[in-house]
């Protein structure tokens, strides 16, 4: 997975997360979808297994692998919101691997704007654009994805990096972005969490990160704020994890329990998750100030108003080799009309 967790904590949390309401206002349909007809692999299809590769659609690009991880992975796109992912592998690792999805953003060479045939960075892309002076980022993402597999992990993450300046000061890696981002917002649409002794994986890093509610545009979140410098997003930033509220619960299966958090066909307003955590002293759902990891209050905007907004993807990370397809994948910025 992109983040690095160091230790599980099964029980701590569980009921924290399991207690949510089972229907939460603009989450969309909790049920695996199936893709639709038109979103199919064909002989027409791009299709890499190179990890690190990618193919622009106009602002768009759909990236194999990115970070070296799931074996046998298959990249398929027909187009920015019809693409999907497999692998051969077939047992379970400890951190999720591999990030194949759609980015709206800078490109893997860090040589080319991500606009229709170059020009304006943020006119054509909708990236590299303050955070003061954003306005609009409405993603709506439709999928279909494995929910019941023993012991299995994944997540559709939607992933937002931000930079301090208003484009990379290094292209020294194949994450060239790696070099420059200082803020790392994950909101996790859904969750097939792994169910732990008494908890679930999940459950258990939220519990010992504080993690509280946010209702934010109508959706409900789970979240918590890793401490500054703290895991792969050192020096200098945050993690601010997000987790949709849990819609669905799987049907036991080889006598594991397996939560299914989330929806697999949301509407993300995340202008306005942005905008929330462009604010000092954040509050919960209940009016209590939201904690860092390590238990202290946040007091100033974990998201500064002057950093710049980088790369959004929409990204499976898997542990199983089964495939995941997206039959819709928008993300509407700035002026231009929302997603379908």
């Amino acid at each position: 997975m992109q983040r690095i967790l160091s230790t599980i904590i099964a029980a701590a949390c569980s009921s924290l997360v399991l207690a949510q309401s089972p229907t939460v206002a603009g989450a969309g349909t909790p049920a695996v979808a199936t893709p639709q007809a038109a979103c199919t692999k064909s002989p027409a299809s791009w299709v890499s297994t190179n990890a690190y590769d990618w193919k622009a659609f106009g602002s768009y690009t759909v990236q194999n692998n990115s970070w070296g991880g799931a074996a046998g992975l298959v990249t398929w796109a027909n187009s920015s919101d019809c693409w999907g992912v497999t692998s051969s592998q077939t047992s379970e690792v400890f951190n999720i691997s591999g990030a194949p999805g759609v980015q709206r953003g800078w490109s893997q060479n860090c040589a080319t704007f991500m606009g229709k045939g170059g020009g304006s960075w943020t006119v054509q892309s909708g990236m590299g654009i303050q955070v003061s002076a954003l306005t609009k980022e409405k993603i709506h993402w439709a999928f279909s994805a494995p929910a019941a597999y023993p012991a299995s992990r994944w997540n559709a993450l939607i992933d937002t990096y931000f930079w301090a300046g208003s484009a990379p000061t290094s292209c020294s890696s194949d994450r060239h972005e790696w070099n420059s981002k200082i803020i790392d917002l994950m909101v996790d649409q859904q969750v097939n969490d792994q169910v732990l002794a008494n908890g679930s994986y999940y459950a258990g890093v939220a519990g010992a990160n504080h993690a509280t509610t946010v209702t934010i545009a109508g959706s409900t979140y789970l979240t918590y704020v890793d401490n500054p410098n703290q895991a792969f997003n050192a020096p200098g930033g945050h993690t601010i994890e997000m987790f949709l509220a849990p819609t669905a619960f799987g049907q036991p299966v080889n006598a594991q329990a397996l939560a299914l958090w989330g929806s697999n066909d949301a509407v993300t307003d995340l202008a306005a998750i942005i905008k929330f955590w462009s604010q000092p002293n954040p509050k919960d759902d209940a009016g209590k100030p939201i904690l860092y990891g390590n238990g202290t209050a946040i007091t100033t905007p974990v998201i500064s108003p002057s950093y710049w907004l980088g790369e959004t993807y929409l990204a499976f990370e898997q542990d199983y080799g089964q495939p995941f397809v997206t039959s819709e994948a928008c993300i509407a910025m700035q002026n231009e009309p929302d997603c379908p």
